[in-house]
């Protein structure tokens, strides 16, 4: 299956740095495992194809699905009892690297960092967090001796966990960190990109603001919702 595009930056992602396991490929769809982070990714040109995908891979224990059809994205979760998908925006950035702010003094997260983190960030588990760090991809951002905020990378190799203080906010941190994400991402040799949940105006608003370029399919993410177990 072709996998330019924007739609499939992340599916290149993990094919390049060698993690992916590729359960299956015809050439309308592919099936995927990032052994990093667990997540399965599914790409399908049209919805039967799809659908066969899932139904030929049953005995995958799917617990993380990401996927470019929310169909097939529905489909999956009635299959492996996950009864949560969530819609998001993919952007990527294709320009040179940016400047940092010199405003700001950077440096890697360590597990020490992880209880300042999670105290004001619950967007991913606190394990998974632990791991982000283990893997050096949380950056701490200072103004001097003030903690500004911080930024990170998920495991799958996304652009996220994006988090400036209140009293830091609306003084162009938040453009600032993404600057040093996009910077160090492309050093790496990689192509910087990220989601935004559909409902999060101010975050797409600003990927558009920095001329991000927006994928033409959207990105559902297929997971159990844990709040329901409660």
């Amino acid at each position: 299956m072709d996998l330019s595009g924007i739609s499939y930056v992340g599916f290149r992602r993990v094919i390049e740095r060698g993690t992916a396991e590729i359960i299956e490929e015809t050439d309308k769809g592919i099936l995927l495992c990032d052994t990093v982070s667990g997540v399965y990714m599914l790409a399908s040109d049209d919805e039967e194809t799809g659908k066969a995908l899932i139904d030929r891979n049953l005995d995958r224990k799917i617990t993380l699905l990401e996927t470019t059809s929310k169909e097939v994205g529905e489909y999956a979760g009635e299959k492996y009892g996950l009864d949560k998908v969530e819609e998001c925006w993919q952007f990527a950035y294709t320009g040179d690297a940016p400047e940092e702010d010199p405003r700001l003094t950077v440096r890697t997260a360590e597990l020490s960092d992880l209880p300042v983190i999670m105290k004001v960030y619950d967007m991913v588990s606190e394990e998974e967090m632990a791991r982000d760090i283990r893997r050096g991809s949380v950056l701490m951002a200072y103004d001097g001796d003030d903690l500004v905020g911080f930024i990170g990378e998920h495991l799958e190799g996304s652009m996220g966990m994006l988090y400036v203080y209140p009293e830091f906010r609306h003084k162009g941190y938040a453009s600032a960190l993404e600057n040093i994400g996009f910077s160090r991402t492309i050093k790496r040799g990689e192509t910087p990109y990220g989601q935004v949940i559909s409902d999060n105006t101010a975050s797409y608003n600003l990927q558009k603001k920095k001329g991000l370029e927006q994928a033409d399919k959207m990105i559902y993410w297929v997971f159990k919702d844990q709040e329901q177990e409660v």
